[in-house]
């Protein structure tokens, strides 16, 4: 299975503190992955805690503009492994979409609002928490996946 599908089923296939704690695994593997694609020597890499990771990026070229929507993402997950009952709640929720660009944001809520046209969907905004977070989360996972392939293409400029 695919990271993607892997991703998709975490987020899907389980509880809230299932569904926070893989998908804070996978985007670090996507971190990880932009890290290898950006460092001349990633086998060099050490092992980094995730906000070391986050700033590591940025130094490397990783646009900063969204960096808080990535450590809220890690907050949560923190607040999940360490509190008992803990759940998602719409202050989360805002915290990460508040730490994402005015440009990611909008891209992520009319891509959403694009999908919406073309099969049913509530409303972005009278979504669950939970519901909202997946979506969040699927968008985090394509931000980093544009950087990756965009420092790819750029590789391969003369």
């Amino acid at each position: 299975m695919n990271l993607d599908a892997q991703f998709q089923e975490a987020l899907f296939g389980e509880d809230e503190l299932g569904a926070v704690v893989r998908a804070q695994i996978h985007i670090e593997a996507r971190v990880n992955q932009l890290l290898e694609v950006l460092s001349p020597f990633p086998e060099k890499l050490p092992h980094l805690r995730f906000d070391q990771m986050l700033k590591l990026a940025c130094a490397l070229g990783l646009k900063e503009d969204s960096i808080v929507a990535f450590k809220e993402l890690g907050n949560i997950r923190n607040r999940f492994g360490h509190q008992l009952n803990t759940r998602l709640t719409a202050g989360m929720i805002e915290k990460i979409l508040n730490g994402l660009s005015l440009d990611d944001r909008g891209v992520l809520l009319r891509g959403y609002e694009m999908t919406s046209e073309q099969i049913p969907l509530s409303p972005f905004e009278s979504l669950t928490p939970g519901d909202k977070f997946i979506i969040l989360c699927v968008g985090l996972d394509k931000l980093l996946l544009q950087a990756i392939t965009e420092v790819k293409f750029n590789a391969r400029k003369p």
